[in-house]
């Protein structure tokens, strides 16, 4: 049972800790939005208010090249961002500097996480959740001991884990693992 808690910390801290726009990518067309979203017009950097402008200042020098789509999805992004409380923008700014800081390579797992759990049924992330909960009660020794097994996992091990639900213990790594 330790070992599906741990698990699903993992599982949700790649989900909820970095949103797809923390690192600031460059939304794909979206073939299926409505005809006027399409048909947006580009928006000039200098026509952008103040505020948008200090929030999306690492865009400045590419906004002008960036499609029309994805100007209007992150102004979209920036407003939202005014709304937000702010004990939740420091927790987002804190995320987004996490995710400055990793590798490609960390990156790329986040995503794949990311993408796992958006598969995944709303009973399986009810109980990826409550298995969170769960480990966040452990001891740290145990928190460590069960990050210790993850990381002996195949990615196909952890994959089928998270599809089952993240009930019960880690499967075992296989021999030669990580």
């Amino acid at each position: 049972m330790r070992t599906a808690t741990f698990m699903a910390v993992i599982a949700l801290a790649t989900a909820f800790a970095f949103p797809a726009w923390a690192g600031l990518r460059v939304p794909p067309q979206d073939a299926h939005a409505p005809r006027d979203r399409q048909a947006q017009p580009a928006v000039p950097w200098h026509a952008l208010d103040h505020d948008t402008q200090q929030m999306l200042a690492p865009l400045k020098q590419r906004w002008d090249r960036l499609p029309a789509h994805a100007q209007h999805h992150l102004m979209e992004k920036a407003k939202r961002w005014e709304r937000l409380p702010a004990y939740r923008q420091k927790r987002i700014r804190r995320n987004i500097q996490r995710w400055q800081q990793m590798t490609p390579a960390e990156r790329r797992r986040v995503r794949t996480n990311e993408r796992i759990y958006e598969q995944l049924s709303p009973a399986q992330r009810a109980q990826l959740h409550e298995a969170y909960e769960r480990f966040k009660q452990m001891p740290p020794e145990q928190q460590k001991s069960l990050r210790q097994q993850w990381h002996r996992l195949s990615p196909e091990q952890r994959k089928h884990w998270i599809k089952n639900g993240a009930k019960g213990d880690l499967p075992h790594a296989h021999s030669g693992g990580r």
